[in-house]
């Protein structure tokens, strides 16, 4: 798993929690 593959999994999860609230 590369660095920016995580990067992009945090960044959407992010935004799933956002759109959840």
């Amino acid at each position: 798993m590369s660095i920016l593959h995580i990067l992009i999994h945090i960044m959407i999860y992010h935004n799933y929690l956002l759109y959840k609230t």
